[in-house]
């Protein structure tokens, strides 16, 4: 599993990234089909509520069903454009400060429990460490982001 200093460091990247955006920066779309940047730190709420689910859930049992994230729809009915920057920002930060709290306090035998998806089988372990994989993907796609709306509006 993930070391929890690497855990809190990618937050803690992520959420010094999130400060060298200007405020007019947030909502600027550079094609219809990408995210914004307010749209890509809504993602990771979504995904800091759906994994906190599966991880608390995982502490008492297997799980045998879990109702799937669908990333698109979610972010689309969200309206993260319409919501306050700093709040989004702030409401992510706090979010998974819980999450790596609770992540690495969870009792060892959880760690072994099971989540039988489509995929196969996941332990709670592995999907621990995926969190914070995925997150750090998100690192990279919200910099690379960040320099498209540069040039977007440099143009």
């Amino acid at each position: 599993m993930i070391e929890q200093c690497k855990a809190q460091g990618i937050i803690t990247s992520l959420y010094e990234l999130t400060e060298t955006v200007g405020e007019d920066l947030w909502d600027i779309r550079v094609h219809s089909t990408k995210w914004t940047l307010k749209e890509i730190i809504g993602h990771l709420v979504d995904s800091a509520s759906n994994n906190h689910q599966r991880f608390v859930r995982l502490q008492f049992s297997d799980l045998e069903t879990l109702d799937p994230y669908e990333a698109e729809p979610w972010v689309a009915i969200q309206r993260y454009a319409d919501f306050e920057t700093n709040r989004l920002v702030q409401l992510w930060h706090s979010f998974n400060e819980l999450i790596l709290h609770f992540a690495f306090s969870s009792r060892a035998v959880a760690l072994g429990h099971v989540w039988k998806t489509k995929d196969g089988p996941k332990r709670l372990d592995f999907l621990i460490t995926d969190y914070y994989d995925h997150m750090q993907g998100h690192i990279d796609h919200f910099r690379k982001r960040r320099t498209e709306v540069l040039e977007f509006i440099a143009k």
